[in-house]
């Protein structure tokens, strides 16, 4: 409140906060009543608060320009020295005087650099966000953590990445998951160590392709209790060496035609027994069905399409040979112009997240992949509705 607020009546014309006097009336006891506090950080974090209002002025040391209003302080108090400026809206700017500084806003906060931005911390940053947190950036983003890098998240983590994707770890490569989904789409997905290559399963093990092939470049080792072999067609055992059949038990041939044998002389120790009805066998094991299926769709990552593999961003665009302003950086040199292209058409279609959530993606007609407007326009929608209307305003030229 002002020199010439109801409550001032009777007192000097100099301000409360001037005199240092009746602090409890002045904007100080609602700052302070306002204060945010017990803000919990990440888990293992120590809460932190808003620091107190330090405003305990002496007359005649603290300087005041004050309207019913707004106020602007410089307090020379000795021990408690500060530069305060105050909105009525009770956003406020300090400077305490042990150096640290509060900027509090108390509705919106806009910053905006029309260049470039150079920010150092020397000690700890903690930022808590208690709504949702949107970053963009235009160009390339580069981070280096010499430490760990530490993400807990709580909900579901989705990444779509339009070009490639490398990740190249020095030691131990760790995953675990109720189900794993591995899909190469549109080609080959290849495995390779320069050691052993181990797989379990607790239960079963299946593959399944038009044609399998296994190569060991020494020897190739089957130990199991039983080994079934099964072909609709045939099967052929071909050895460029020799051909060991050995069983502790018996070994069963059978055919429901002719089983043929030629060889330059065939040996049968002890005992041979023709035309008795005593040869039996069993036949191999039918595969079940849930295996000869293969993973088929279910086995399949459930996600929509990558976003479009951006090929405007240069570093270059961004240190020589750009113009750069509120409107961003302008990649086109002096004298060039746009070469004539069809203007692009643009549609919409539903797409789902693995919850069932629905969602509509626009999409570029001549690429068929999600749509990159150069206006920046968001093209992907939780409401039908709104993607209609987007797609709509794209296909008229409102964002061109």
């Amino acid at each position: 409140m002002g020199p010439n607020s109801p409550n001032n009546f009777g007192q000097p014309r100099n301000s409360m906060m001037h005199r240092g006097e009746y602090l409890e009336r002045t904007w100080v006891k609602s700052a302070e009543q306002n204060r945010t506090t017990g803000i919990q950080g990440p888990e293992g974090t120590t809460p932190w608060s808003e620091p107190n209002i330090a405003a305990e002025p002496q007359y005649p040391y603290n300087r005041t320009i004050e309207t019913t209003k707004h106020r602007i302080e410089i307090d020379d108090t000795p021990g408690f020295e500060r530069i305060t400026v105050h909105h009525n809206s009770g956003s406020y700017i300090q400077m305490a005087d042990n150096g640290v500084v509060t900027n509090k806003t108390s509705t919106d906060r806009y910053d905006i650099t029309d260049v470039n931005q150079f920010v150092h911390v020397g000690g700890v940053s903690n930022v808590v966000i208690e709504g949702n947190a949107y970053v963009r950036v235009n160009g390339n983003k580069t981070e280096e953590i010499m430490g760990d890098y530490i993400q807990n998240i709580h909900g579901h983590y989705f990444q779509s990445i339009g070009g490639e994707s490398n990740v190249n770890i020095g030691k131990v490569a760790q995953m675990r998951a109720a189900n794993i989904k591995v899909q190469a789409n549109a080609g080959d997905l290849l495995l390779h160590t320069t050691k052993n290559l181990k797989m379990e399963a607790d239960e079963t093990m299946s593959s399944k392709s038009p044609i399998i092939w296994q190569h060991g470049t020494e020897n190739v080792y089957i130990d199991t209790n039983i080994f079934s072999l099964k072909s609709a067609e045939g099967s052929i055992i071909e050895s460029l060496g020799y051909l060991d059949i050995d069983s502790a038990e018996d070994i069963d041939i059978i055919s429901a035609a002719n089983i043929n044998m030629k060889a330059t002389r065939v040996n049968a120790d002890d005992e041979v027994y023709l035309g008795t009805g005593a040869a039996n066998g069993i036949s191999a094991e039918e595969i079940p069905i849930e295996l000869k299926s293969g993973v088929g769709e279910e086995g399949k990552p459930d996600m929509g399409a990558p976003v479009t593999f951006n090929t405007s961003v240069l570093d270059e665009d961004l240190q020589q040979g750009a113009t750069s302003g509120t409107s961003g950086a302008n990649s086109q040199d002096e004298g060039e112009s746009d070469n004539e292209e069809s203007k692009p058409t643009y549609s919409y279609t539903e797409g789902a997240y693995s919850d069932g959530t629905s969602y509509w993606l626009i999409i570029d007609d001549n690429t068929g992949q999600r749509a990159v407007h150069p206006s920046g326009v968001n093209t992907l929608y939780t409401s039908e509705e709104r993607a209609k209307e987007i797609t709509q305003k794209l296909n008229e030229g409102y964002y061109d």
